[in-house]
């Protein structure tokens, strides 16, 4: 399972459509909720599948010294393309590099760790996430962002495709190449993982809880931003966080003396 040869097509279907500035905008600002110390305090930062360098860019104009990552070596020449067009005086790192492998080129660990929909293209996600979690100091957070499967069984149900739902082939394979992951994940399941690895999730909130839910695209047409305060407003209540698209989770590693 891979996000090889996607590179493109998350270009052009993704950050080139309403949907693709909407996730942007809200989990950006859920992370300066979640982490007020983002706007006052510079931090090392390892974005890991930083994938096209949006949220990395963010960062480093916020005076962060920022490490991105990604398996892609595509991926990353349009990551310094981007870099060099909206940060003109960047303090970020590029590394090419598999999630698995990166600890041969990556020694230290950081005050803030991002891996944003990265999990759900992996085969061992649970693995993934363990080695993403060792690169978190003690006392220093992780911001998580994937591709919440009950979203995706209630999307089946409403489109009447009940036998993905029994058999939990919830993607119709032999399309072409689309950006839903063949490996979605359950937050009961990542809620262990965080436990596992002496993390405690500060904050949760859904991202993209209305937007393609239905498929009435045509209602949001030219009603980008009043979607967009529609979306950050429900981002942390109950249910809406838990049916979005997307869960974004906060965690805090506990140091080991138990202090936080």
């Amino acid at each position: 399972m891979s996000f090889k040869g996607l590179e493109h097509h998350l270009e052009k279907n993704l950050y080139n459509t309403p949907k693709g500035p909407i996730r942007l905008n809200v989990l950006w600002e859920d992370m300066l909720l979640s982490l007020p110390q983002l706007k006052h305090s510079p931090m090392t930062v390892l974005d890991i599948g930083g994938g096209a360098g949006k949220m990395s860019i963010k960062l480093a104009e916020l005076g962060h010294r920022v490490t991105l990552c990604d398996a892609s070596e595509e991926m990353l020449n349009i990551a310094e393309a981007n870099i060099r067009k909206e940060c003109p005086e960047p303090d970020i790192r590029l590394i090419h590099s598999e999630i698995d492998s990166l600890h041969m080129q990556v020694r230290e660990k950081f005050d803030l760790v991002l891996i944003h929909g990265v999990l759900e293209w992996i085969d061992d996600p649970e693995r993934a996430f363990t080695s993403a979690a060792s690169f978190v100091k003690d006392g220093g957070f992780m911001s998580l962002l994937f591709y919440n499967m009950d979203r995706l069984i209630l999307k089946c149900g409403i489109h009447g495709h009940f036998k993905r739902i029994q058999t939990g082939t919830y993607i119709r394979m032999g399309q072409k190449k689309k950006l839903t992951p063949t490996n979605p994940l359950r937050q009961s399941d990542v809620d262990g993982w965080i436990k596992n690895e002496k993390l405690e999730t500060v904050s949760k909130a859904g991202i993209r809880i209305f937007y393609d839910l239905f498929r009435n695209e045509e209602c949001y047409r030219n009603r980008e931003a009043e979607l967009e305060i529609i979306e950050k407003t429900y981002s942390r209540m109950e249910p809406y966080a838990s049916i979005a698209q997307h869960i974004h989770l906060v965690c805090r590693k506990i140091s080991a003396t138990g202090d936080k």
